[in-house]
């Protein structure tokens, strides 16, 4: 090898990578390095070369993850972040309950949500077969006016004890509408009965 030839000029001149070899000395030791040992230590230098520009760029690439932005400030040797997340609100926080002073129909944007039916007119809930399957909606009535249950020609209300319990019993009584597979809804809680003049309280 010539004097004053550079290491990364070794894979040119050397017949081959995984046999030449070269004499290194360190504090007073030899030992022969094979040029393949070399050739994975100048990879390792070049990373890390390219790994120090994007730092002293103040960048820093990260994968897989296109709503968060890392950013590096050289100087002053501080990482920081920003990141974006689209939180559903309705499911962290108490929502404020809807508020309707007429009869009304049931929408899927109501799941999990609690409406206040409050006239002293009597008012209808109408409960449609085509709204998705586990939309849960508590209904309360808020005065004197009675709030009854239907559903289209298609919808298949499930009332206990039975068929005749379709509306709520009393004010400020509730009652949970379940909308199950199908074209059923379930209804449970404060139920009473027209026709027969009672009621029936549960406990939940």
């Amino acid at each position: 090898m010539i004097k004053g030839t550079k290491i990364t000029d070794l894979e040119n001149i050397a017949t081959s990578l995984l046999t030449d070899e070269l004499l290194a000395a360190s504090d007073g030791n030899t030992a022969l390095v094979p040029l393949s040992a070399i050739d994975q230590g100048i990879q390792t230098v070049n990373n890390l070369h390219t790994n120090l520009s994007l730092l002293t760029g103040n960048v820093i690439n990260t994968q897989n993850s296109p709503t968060i932005n890392l950013s590096f400030n050289s100087t002053a040797r501080e990482l920081s972040a920003d990141f974006t997340i689209s939180v559903n609100e309705s499911l962290l926080f108490p929502q404020p309950p809807l508020l309707f002073v007429d009869s009304m129909t049931a929408t899927n944007n109501m799941h999990n949500k609690t409406v206040i039916l409050s006239s002293e007119n009597a008012l209808t809930v109408t409960l449609l077969p085509n709204l998705s399957s586990g939309l849960t909606i508590n209904f309360i009535r808020g005065d004197t006016g009675d709030v009854t249950f239907i559903g289209d020609s298609n919808t298949d209300l499930m009332k206990f004890p039975n068929s005749d319990y379709d509306s709520i019993a009393y004010e400020n009584g509730r009652v949970t509408a379940i909308k199950g597979s199908g074209t059923t809804w379930n209804l449970k809680g404060k139920l009473s009965s027209k026709f027969s003049g009672r009621f029936i309280l549960e406990t939940n």
